[in-house]
């Protein structure tokens, strides 16, 4: 298919459903917690940040390995003076004014004695790490929030800190031009005011110019505030379209970022269970897919994985969700926050219908919470094989959402 073709088809797949793709490969060192990627200008090489071993880092030559660790961040642990400071979590990576800013959470499981630390280094290189100690986002039990799991945005030249997990769940705080230290009070962003408030791991995400959207299941025209979903409910108010999810043997994706890959474009990353190989925290594994903005929303496509033999249509490996149609302007702007794992594996029970049933049903996506997708089929009750067939005009697949 020339490339002409396979980008209308892509195109116009991803207008009418999407699913999950498993992860790319991973040789070396994959088992991760709360990964964190960055490429070195230097030499183009990848450098890997986790939770565990007072931030233990590897690299590689490239995305899917081999990763080799090197060590860890700060193997002497935090200067910030708080329990935790022994066993950091949750590293975010960037590159400010030449230098490699790792900013990690100190805290306990459960509570909200928390701080959000910074150590920086010209090189990335094993030993060349200064720790900074506190950015001056802490929190305690009198605050609504939990100073954990940041995450530096940079809009335009002027740096936010996104942070947060459970309680108020997640905050904004205006940072200095060096992106060291706070600089004012934060605000909330994202709240599901349901159950336990369960929304951590917040990740903002700006791709080239021409495409201005952020990553998350909640999408704004500003970078502080006012997200909303693809059903447009605020992100504060509980909203939150999934991206990705459990499917197949891949279990609770979390921890997530994204990176800009020079030959693959925007890569979704996060650590996920492997069901075949366990559950325990150090089992869990790090994974990516290229995610696509064309439909507006960040897409893990499914549509490239399975072929049927008797008609050349692609089918998706696992259920694929339908996402909102709506248009998106250029300039908006998403973030992406982990759900709670009972969430997503509730999501999950997905299947797609034989190519006999879709030629005779309606499209039906249930429950109504999705809301209830209805479209007959008419006459274009065959799949299209080509975007030339039918005008141009893409016959949705036959999906069935429980």
């Amino acid at each position: 298919m020339p490339p002409s073709a396979f980008v209308a088809v892509a195109s116009c797949l991803a207008a009418l459903a999407h699913g999950y793709a498993n992860p790319g490969s991973c040789s070396g060192a994959c088992n991760v917690h709360d990964p964190a990627l960055i490429r070195r200008q230097s030499d183009g090489k990848y450098f890997r940040f986790s939770t565990g071993n007072k931030i233990s880092y590897a690299s590689s030559s490239s995305i899917q390995g081999p990763w080799t660790v090197l060590g860890s961040v700060l193997p002497s642990g935090s200067s910030i003076n708080l329990a935790g400071k022994d066993d950091l979590w949750a590293p975010d990576v960037s590159l400010v004014n030449g230098v490699y800013h790792v900013y990690y959470s100190v805290s306990t499981f459960g509570s909200q004695s928390s701080a959000i630390g910074l150590a920086t280094s010209s090189t990335m290189d094993l030993n060349s790490w200064t720790d900074h100690g506190s950015t001056g986002i802490q929190s305690s039990s009198s605050k609504p929030y939990n100073a954990i799991d940041g995450n530096l945005f940079n809009d335009g030249g002027t740096y936010y800190m996104n942070f947060g997990s459970f309680w108020h769940d997640i905050y904004q705080a205006p940072m200095n031009s060096a992106a060291t230290t706070v600089t004012s009070s934060s605000y909330n962003i994202a709240y599901n005011p349901s159950g336990t408030h369960a929304v951590e791991g917040a990740f903002m995400y700006k791709p080239a110019s021409g495409q201005e959207y952020k990553i998350k299941v909640c999408r704004s025209t500003s970078a502080t505030g006012n997200f909303v979903d693809a059903s447009g409910v605020a992100c504060t108010n509980g909203g939150g379209t999934v991206v990705l999810e459990s499917h197949g043997t891949v279990y609770g994706p979390g921890g997530q970022g994204v990176f800009t890959d020079p030959s693959l474009g925007p890569i979704l990353y996060y650590h996920y269970v492997d069901t075949t190989i366990g559950y325990a925290d150090g089992q869990k594994r790090f994974g990516w897919n290229k995610i696509d903005f064309s439909s507006g929303w960040p897409v893990v496509n499914c549509f490239e994985q399975v072929q049927r033999e008797e008609d050349g249509v692609g089918l998706p490996e696992a259920g694929c969700i339908l996402p909102s149609a709506r248009p998106i302007h250029t300039s908006t702007t998403l973030i992406l926050a982990t759900l709670n794992i009972e969430e997503l594996h509730r999501l999950n029970v997905m299947r797609y219908l034989s190519l006999e049933q879709y030629m005779q049903k309606e499209i039906l996506a249930i429950p109504a919470h999705i809301a209830i997708l209805k479209r007959t089929l008419g006459p274009y009750s065959r799949a299209i094989a080509t975007p030339d067939e039918y005008d141009g005009v893409c016959t949705p697949f036959s999906l069935v959402l429980y």
